[in-house]
């Protein structure tokens, strides 16, 4: 692991920015089967046509793919590189830094593929308590992280810093629920060597 001592919101965005065209490039025409399964797991606890604020949108790939299944997806992203690439895919897009700027709104969903895991441990439980007042009463928030033990720098997949945070399944529950949420469903998938879970919870009150 590498070292970075800017704060990791401020050296992962300089990343995401600097990387957009290298997503693009690099960014599969079909999704994973892991993403098939998170989408089939959302759906049976909100259908289409739900509202959905995307957390983290990039190349827009997940955004394509909920719309298809008939979810009214508002598009956001922190870096300006990816909010500027989907406007020139004629798509409405914001630019939102949900560590540093304000969620406009209520959504039926609020969700974020492999977005959580660049925060610390400290900076999530901010990010899911100010998520909170978002999400409609029966609404839900879902999220994917990674798997492990492990926080700190690293250039895996972009050789460029970015901060990652893996979890453990007891903690990741418990710090959910810390902030306000009930778990509804917490599973985990390997695929390769990497450990994913999907969280989908819901306001507990």
């Amino acid at each position: 692991m590498t070292q970075s001592p800017e704060s990791t919101d401020t050296a992962t965005l300089a990343t995401c920015g600097a990387a957009a065209g290298a997503d693009v490039e690099g960014a599969p025409a079909a999704p994973p089967d892991r993403l098939t399964a998170v989408f089939d797991l959302l759906a049976t606890h909100v259908r289409p046509p739900a509202t959905l604020l995307e957390i983290g949108s990039a190349t827009g790939r997940d955004a394509d793919l909920l719309e298809e299944r008939g979810y009214a997806v508002n598009r956001t992203d922190a870096a300006s590189s990816f909010v500027a690439l989907l406007r020139r895919r004629g798509l409405a897009a914001d630019r939102l830094n949900v560590l540093t700027d304000e969620v406009r709104g209520t959504y039926d969903v609020i969700y974020a593929n492999a977005v959580f895991l660049d925060f610390s441990r400290g900076e999530l439980v901010g990010v899911l308590a100010r998520m909170l007042p978002h999400v409609r009463a029966r609404g839900l928030l879902a999220f994917t992280v990674k798997g492990g033990t492990s926080e700190g720098w690293g250039t895996h997949q972009l050789d460029l810093p970015r901060h990652f945070t893996s979890w453990q399944e007891p903690a990741l529950r418990q710090l959910v629920a810390s902030t306000g949420w009930r778990v509804l469903e917490l599973t985990a998938e390997t695929v390769g060597d990497t450990e994913w879970l999907t969280v989908i919870a819901r306001p507990a009150v």
